[in-house]
């Protein structure tokens, strides 16, 4: 009986350490990525590409006017459109049919019909200041360094293949770091101008003053950003973004700017708020209010040649002033 009772308990013994075994060798439970390590993922896809080609367009939808006067003119909002090709450490815009830049390094250089390439820094040849001009590499490496919410998702389909897409808010610092880095266009250069008697008033504040005679560092802008991108997930491209940036006003000041004056009739008036959780083109649907307190930028970007964009043709002028060889 006890050679028995021992061989049981080895037995027992070496069963259990098969079981242990057997669970330790059987295959664990893949847990599928969540849709924010999913956009995440893309992201940083996007961000390796050798290449890329894109096109982007943006309007202001709605603007908080930081000075009103009787008799001023509504001012004129237009949709700027960009195209770009970013490939081998060059990245070269096109503005509209009149303006062109090209990116190399720390050079950038800029030309129109009116002028040939000329070296340039944050400005246009003619040296009105620089509009929108995407960096895909900043985009995408803003993106995929960030945590955000996201607040909804679809399927659909872009030229015709199939797309996942996710919508993400960015607020507070996450929001201002796309603004300031030049990843999200802004509301046209924070300049506003309206038509008073024929002529124009133009307003504008830098750090907390007039001018920038007084303050320090730039006021901080209340803003938020809702993105709707689209990607294709086997390949993890993006093939479109489509985004609206709130600035809001707030004690006094428009989106970091000195409000000298009222906000305009009828902004104050309460109405009927937009039914939540409506969704349109991937983006949620703003109720009344938020829009008559913020000013809004509406843009699209959309992209396209992962990897195959051909490197931009240069003159051999535009290659001396960028500091490359003339081939």
């Amino acid at each position: 009986m006890r050679f028995s009772s021992i061989t049981a308990w080895v037995l027992g013994v070496v069963c259990c350490a098969q079981g242990v075994t057997a669970q330790e060798d059987a295959p664990k439970k893949k847990v599928p990525p969540t849709r924010a390590q999913k956009i995440a993922k893309a992201c940083e896809a996007m961000a390796r590409l050798s290449s890329l080609a894109y096109s982007t367009s943006h309007k202001t939808t709605n603007r908080i006017s930081p000075f009103v006067v009787r008799g001023a003119a509504k001012p004129k909002e237009r949709t700027i459109s960009t195209t770009g090709v970013w490939a081998k450490g060059l990245l070269k815009v096109d503005i509209g049919d009149d303006h062109q830049l090209i990116f190399h390094g720390r050079r950038m250089i800029a030309a129109d019909d009116d002028n040939g390439w000329v070296l340039r820094r944050a400005k246009l040849a003619n040296g009105n200041d620089l509009t929108f001009a995407l960096d895909p590499s900043t985009l995408f490496a803003n993106l995929a360094d960030m945590d955000y919410k996201v607040l909804h998702n679809e399927v659909g389909a872009i030229g015709g293949k199939p797309v996942e897409t996710y919508t993400i808010r960015l607020d507070e610092d996450d929001a201002r770091t796309m603004l300031w880095s030049g990843s999200i266009p802004d509301d046209k250069g924070g300049n506003t101008t309206f038509g008073v008697g024929g002529g124009a008033l133009v307003i504008r504040a830098f750090g907390g003053a007039i001018g920038g005679v007084i303050g320090g560092g730039a006021a901080k802008p209340d803003i938020f950003v809702d993105l709707a991108i689209s990607f294709d997930p086997a390949t993890k491209m993006i093939h479109r973004i489509t985004g609206r940036s709130f600035t809001e006003s707030k004690g006094g000041r428009v989106g970091g700017r000195v409000v000298l004056g009222g906000l305009g009739r009828g902004l104050e008036e309460e109405e009927e708020e937009e039914e939540e959780g409506t969704y349109k083109n991937g983006l949620p649907v703003p109720s009344r209010s938020l829009v008559k307190k913020s000013t809004v930028v509406e843009f699209t970007f959309d992209f396209k040649n992962h990897n195959q964009a051909k490197t931009p043709k240069l003159s051999t002028r535009a290659r001396a002033l960028l500091g490359l060889n003339a081939k």
